[in-house]
């Protein structure tokens, strides 16, 4: 074997370990990119119950007395208290003559309704007896002196009262606007004793000569005031209350 085929062998077996360690020929290999992050999945979001609340301040009342109700409502279309449109969330004082059940409903918006109810009572005053008059015991004559007839007095007639009575509301508007819920029923008489008031359907109650009364109602409502005159003869009064549209 010559020299220079030696030569040349060696020099190919140099430059194939150079190839080999620095990886071979062309660019560099590139590094691998990190992964890009998927964008966060959306919420979901949940379905709205509809809700809707009624309370009394008080259940039980006094004759006379009033209380508050109050009410709220989400995810509803409309509410009604008693048949009547009102706010989603609002209070109303009332005050019952008698045992009132008072009711709002909402409307859906899948057609469907939601409705809540609230009783209050009304306590009935309890008749206060009179105590029994104190008899003054009997005059003592002296004993030397005969007693003597009294003479009879003079029986005079008392003037009777001339009978009068007034039945009305408020200012004298039997029409109520839209927006107003209550007005004040009010008597007024004269000459005549055992005087009622009743609202249609929930039967009579006492009343004195002057009384007033309020009342909430929704479309319309009747009122009647009962009274006896001095020869008991019993009549009968009447008006209607009504809303405005």
């Amino acid at each position: 074997m010559s020299k220079g085929f030696a030569y040349r062998g060696a020099l190919v077996g140099l430059v194939a370990t150079v190839l080999v360690v620095s990886g071979g020929c062309g660019s560099p290999p590139t590094a691998t990119p990190e992964p890009t992050p998927l964008p966060p999945t959306p919420e979901v979001l949940e379905r709205v119950e509809p809700l809707l609340t009624l309370v009394a301040g008080d259940l039980e009342l006094e004759a006379g007395a009033c209380t508050m109700l109050r009410w709220s409502s989400s995810g509803v279309l409309q509410v009604y208290l008693d048949g009547r449109g009102v706010e989603a969330l609002g209070e109303l004082e009332v005050c019952p003559t008698e045992a009132t059940t008072y009711t709002v409903r909402a409307a859906l918006a899948d057609g469907g309704e939601l409705e809540r109810s609230v009783s209050i009572a009304v306590a009935e005053l309890e008749p206060t007896e009179a105590p029994p008059p104190t008899q003054a015991p009997p005059p003592t004559l002296p004993p030397a002196v005969a007693p003597t007839a009294a003479p009879s007095p003079t029986v005079t007639a008392e003037p009777t009262a001339a009978v009068s009575v007034e039945f009305f509301p408020d200012d004298g508007v039997f029409e109520l606007p839209a927006d107003q819920l209550c007005t004040a029923v009010n008597c007024r008489a004269s000459g005549v004793t055992d005087v009622q008031l009743e609202r249609e359907g929930l039967g009579r109650s006492p009343r004195g000569l002057v009384g007033r009364e309020e009342v909430c109602f929704g479309g319309r409502v009747r009122m009647f005031l009962y009274y006896r005159l001095p020869d008991g003869t019993e009549e009968r009064r009447e008006i209607e209350l009504r809303r405005g549209n």
